[in-house]
């Protein structure tokens, strides 16, 4: 597989992450609680759409089998 490929198959995973940094980037040291709790859910659910987005791109089988042997080194991990 190409690396021109492989870059533009990162491309949504990385958007997500971006995104979800920068609901943290936007937190308020101020102490406006709500404000804050509003910004880290965000930061989470863009974090875990993440997984969503590269089961959704990595649809090729040999795609499928790199994410799910990568997932899986990952998830046997302590």
């Amino acid at each position: 597989m190409s690396e021109d490929k492989i870059t533009c198959l990162i491309y949504p995973v990385l958007q997500k992450y971006y995104s979800a940094l920068n609901n943290l980037k936007e937190l308020n040291i101020t102490g406006d609680i709500f404000y804050n709790i509003s910004k880290i859910d965000a930061f989470f659910a863009e974090f875990r759409t993440i997984t969503l987005v590269m089961q959704k791109v990595f649809n090729t089988e040999e795609l499928k089998a790199y994410y799910v042997a990568k997932r899986d080194a990952i998830l046997s991990k302590d």
